[in-house]
């Protein structure tokens, strides 16, 4: 578990794509995370860092088998916070035989569909040959509205799709992962991360677009 959660905040802390001085935590509560049920947390008291991940999401409880596109999506939901940085992310891990190239996601919620481009990418080929591609989201202002539809439909189908330039990978979010992401955030939120200031400062380092579109 302590390896999965280590590449989940190596992740993290790629997806910081300029000075960690933008992400200030402006105090945030880290005692929210104190005693906190299915969350695993890792903390160095001399350097302040902190790191938070959804425990059973670390496991088989985070894997979703898609309806297409083949292999397999780990769906990760972490926060990593230090003096310089304070930032929560979902980060789904797709592994297959071959590259679909993701360069974008649309989650569908009710009747809206948010679309998110410019997403933060990484890429790898694994020991046996397979491959993984690491498609993060940091929640920023402009994926708050996201998060409050996930929060208030969380009890209905909530359909992903992992855009590639070869294929699309489709898949429904089950219940504990839809319980996973929900519950840290809403640490994340308690802890201060979704204050004004610190949104402002998050906004400064992301990248990513968002398009909202209604049926």
């Amino acid at each position: 578990m302590k390896k999965r959660l280590l590449a989940l905040v190596t992740t993290l802390m790629l997806m910081v794509s300029v000075s960690t001085a933008v992400y200030a935590s402006d105090g945030f509560n880290k005692a929210v995370f104190d005693n906190a049920p299915d969350v695993f947390v890792t903390k160095d008291d001399m350097t302040g860092d902190l790191m938070a991940a959804s425990e059973s999401l670390l496991g088989s409880k985070g894997i979703v088998i898609p309806e297409t596109g083949g292999g397999y999506v780990q769906v990760y939901s972490g926060v990593s916070i230090s003096d310089d940085m304070n930032l929560n992310a979902l980060i789904f891990k797709y592994h297959a035989d071959d590259w679909a190239f993701i360069d974008s996601i649309i989650i569908k919620i009710g009747n809206k569909r948010y679309k998110f481009d410019n997403i933060n990418m990484s890429r790898d080929v694994l020991r046996d040959a397979t491959i993984e591609e690491d498609a993060g989201l940091g929640i920023s202002s402009s994926t708050l509205p996201m998060m409050a539809d996930l929060i208030t439909h969380r009890d209905e189908e909530i359909r992903v799709r992992l855009q590639g330039d070869l294929r699309d990978i489709d898949f429904v979010l089950t219940d504990d992962v839809k319980n996973g992401i929900i519950n840290i955030y809403n640490l994340y939120v308690a802890g201060g991360g979704t204050s004004k200031a610190s949104m402002k400062k998050v906004d400064l380092g992301s990248k990513t677009t968002v398009t909202v579109g209604q049926d």
